[in-house]
């Protein structure tokens, strides 16, 4: 007699809006993710910049941005996404500027990359932008994001959105976004 073990399928991972208890997880997971690339060490104004601007979402609705995290079923944050109207910089890839959306501070647990946490986050915040009215999105990923931001947001934006998409893709390089000479890629899509 052959005996069949039973998988269950993968955890089932969430989304919901931060809470201030989650913000010494989140420092985590941006001390893993927002790396100087020469000296190996977390550049700690961009993490304390990053939660500064979490905690002013949760302190006013009426925030810039607003963020979302991913977390596994047993509470261990996973992820954290923003999204917000364009900048400055963003907005001239927008064809309805007053109907889009940025995705912004984009950050995954590098050790839990690939769960669909990131996937999740951004399937989400689209569903609620087409909800309040968004018909499309763009984001940015710089230079420091060339390994892992780049492919991640060429396959997110290739069309296999939960939301359906149509004029999708890498739109242009945005020259000098972080710096002179940190180039950042721009990818656009309509959300319906």
């Amino acid at each position: 007699m052959m005996i069949k073990e039973a998988y269950s399928g993968p955890p089932q991972i969430t989304t919901r809006e931060p809470r201030l208890e989650d913000m010494e997880d989140l420092r985590a997971i941006l001390q893993k993710s927002l790396i100087d690339s020469e000296s190996g060490n977390p550049i700690t104004s961009e993490i304390e910049e990053v939660l500064s601007k979490i905690g002013q979402s949760l302190e006013s609705n009426t925030a810039p941005i607003r963020y979302r995290v991913a977390e596994h079923p047993d509470g261990q944050l996973l992820g954290v996404m923003g999204m917000m109207y364009p900048d400055g910089d963003m907005v001239q890839y927008a064809r309805s500027p007053n109907s889009c959306v940025e995705l912004v501070n984009a950050f995954v647990d590098p050790e839990v990359r690939k769960s669909g946490a990131g996937r999740l986050l951004v399937d989400d915040l689209l569903r609620d932008a087409k909800v309040n009215g968004a018909t499309e999105v763009v984001v940015n990923s710089g230079p420091r994001y060339r390994e892992t931001g780049w492919p991640f947001w060429a396959r997110v934006m290739s069309g296999k959105l939960d939301v359906s998409t149509e004029g999708y893709g890498e739109t242009a390089l945005l020259k000098d976004k972080y710096g002179p000479g940190l180039d950042a890629m721009v990818w656009r899509a309509n959300i319906s």
